[in-house]
């Protein structure tokens, strides 16, 4: 990877010069002690299972104790009004009657079972068995999904110009497995990253990724969060908008350590209108990868390394609310071990012991057993002491996405357009356009039933007829986006779409678009309903 400014390099002092061993215990109730000399950090069979257990289960806690609250408040703090419930079946029930939820787990245990069955796979390798796969997808996930199963593949599956959704929080909430893989070695997790995080991020989105795999796998070898969460950003460019607003929470962190409302204020005002998703841009709904970031932070940071403060913070923070908890728990369980996290929240778990997530050969003890034991085939063990080598990872290239495409405004319609009634025509003056619509089934009033069927729509710019495109009604296969276009010259135009064959019983209504342009807007646009 190119360089374009020299890494951060952080370091911790020896608390005894001239002595080559330091012992760091955990400033908490955990029992877990890293050794570390000159040359290796050395951790017992049984720690280093713990801390994998730990990593594991703190990730399925997080998104069940979120998953009620989950985008219920967008851009705003969760009220302490509001009770977030845990009970001893909550885990049960949401695999049992919401088994999409655990997307954080599933697409992991896509990806890890394609590295299982061939370390040297590549992106493409990766993008296949990703794609085969039947589990529910949202944003940058469903839009790659599509991508690749129409033969665009890794880095163009996850590019700006075809997949819109690039910087959302998608290949962050899945890339966890990746640091579980490495742990201490940064340069060989953040190459998988490299690997996996294209096939549907870019930019933002691909550094969120980066940024998590990196900091789990520090949180094997070092118990200092702050510590932790340098050793993630180390790798991305200071010039990225995602390094600027993780640094920003640190910073406001550090001089105001014990109010975390106030720094989710401060970064939020500042950075409300950083929204690249086009279905959440001048809307309070954020799946921004830097956005959710900063709750995952703000989370370790305030949490005191305290397990329930800690995610409560992470959820309380609103957007996301499943995925910032899941990230957090599962980083403090890497760090202090499973027998750390208290057991009001683990003890649920037996509940689920046979039950594989969605669309998966994987149960939770499945994907724990796997990821050790292929995390222990590169590492030296040696009479029950496992001795990692810390490395560190070089920098990312600098990805920005839609660099000449500023939005200019969002249009709402007040009356949707049913495309098997009538035509669709937006004039717009800019250099790029996304246009957002759904097919429904309306003789239950549902959308995206499980059918076999799909319709086409011809696309015309400008009077000239573009390109044909098949819109499944399967929610599977679904298309959340109808059109978008970032590869026009500035100026005026129109698109038309014109839907060649409607389905008896369905209705394709087309709700929003949004326009970009590349000239930098003065002011902040209203956003306008017509």
């Amino acid at each position: 990877m190119k360089s374009l400014s020299p890494p951060l390099k952080f370091s911790v002092a020896l608390l005894l010069i001239g002595v080559s061993i330091l012992t760091i215990r955990c400033q908490s109730s955990s029992t877990h002690s890293i050794v570390e000399n000159s040359e290796a950090i050395t951790l017992s069979k049984t720690e280093f299972h713990d801390k994998m257990k730990g990593a594991w289960a703190g990730q399925v806690i997080g998104v069940t104790f979120g998953f009620p609250v989950e985008f219920k408040f967008n851009s705003e703090i969760i009220p302490d009004s509001v009770q977030l419930v845990w009970h001893d079946s909550l885990i049960h029930q949401t695999y049992r009657d919401a088994a999409g939820a655990y997307d954080d787990i599933y697409v992991d245990l896509s990806f890890l079972n394609t590295y299982k069955r061939n370390k040297n796979a590549s992106a493409k390798d990766y993008a296949l068995g990703f794609s085969s796969a039947s589990f529910d997808l949202w944003f940058a996930n469903q839009v790659a999904r599509n991508n690749i199963r129409n033969g665009i593949n890794p880095p163009a599956a996850g590019h700006w110009l075809t997949n819109p959704e690039c910087t959302s929080i998608d290949f962050q909430i899945e890339a966890d497995f990746i640091g579980l893989l490495y742990p201490g070695q940064a340069d060989k997790a953040l190459a998988l990253a490299d690997s996996i995080g294209h096939i549907m991020a870019y930019g933002d989105g691909y550094y969120g990724g980066v940024f998590i795999s990196q900091m789990y796998a520090e949180a094997f070898v070092n118990n200092d969060i702050s510590a932790i969460i340098q050793k993630g950003l180390a790798p991305i460019p200071s010039e990225a908008l995602f390094h600027k607003m993780i640094t920003d929470v640190v910073n406001f962190h550090a001089t105001n350590p014990t109010d975390w409302k106030a720094c989710w204020k401060f970064i939020n005002d500042k950075y409300e209108d950083e929204n690249g998703s086009p279905f959440g841009v001048k809307d309070p709904w954020n799946i921004e990868a830097s956005m959710n970031s900063c709750h995952v932070v703000t989370g370790l940071l305030y949490g005191n390394d305290d397990f329930e403060q800690s995610i409560e913070i992470a959820t309380r923070c609103g957007n996301d609310a499943d995925c910032n908890p899941a990230t957090v728990a599962g980083i403090l369980g890497t760090i202090h071990g499973y027998d750390w996290i208290p057991k009001a929240y683990t003890s649920p778990l037996s509940k689920v012991k046979e039950m594989k997530f969605l669309s998966t050969d994987y149960t939770l003890d499945d994907a724990i057993e796997t990821t050790e034991a292929l995390a222990l085939e590169l590492l030296d063990t040696n009479n029950n002491v496992i001795s990692i080598i810390k490395t560190d990872a070089p920098m990312c290239a600098l990805e920005i996405a839609r660099p000449n495409h500023h939005v200019k405004e969002r249009i709402n319609y007040d009356e949707v357009t049913n495309l098997f009634e009538e035509d669709l025509n937006v004039p717009f003056s800019g250099n790029g356009i996304v246009l957002f619509g759904k097919i429904s089934d309306n003789r239950i009033q549902s959308d995206y039933q499980f059918e076999a069927d799909s319709t086409t729509v011809d696309v015309f710019i400008d009077g000239s007829f573009q390109k044909n495109i098949t819109y499944p009604v399967s929610f599977e296969n679904r298309k959340f986006i109808t059109y978008y276009n970032f590869e026009l010259p500035e100026g005026e135009h129109n698109v038309e779409l014109k839907c060649t064959d409607p389905l008896a019983n369905f209705s394709f209504d087309m709700w929003m678009h949004v326009v970009y342009t590349s000239q930098q807007p003065e002011a902040q646009l209203a956003v306008t309903v017509k």
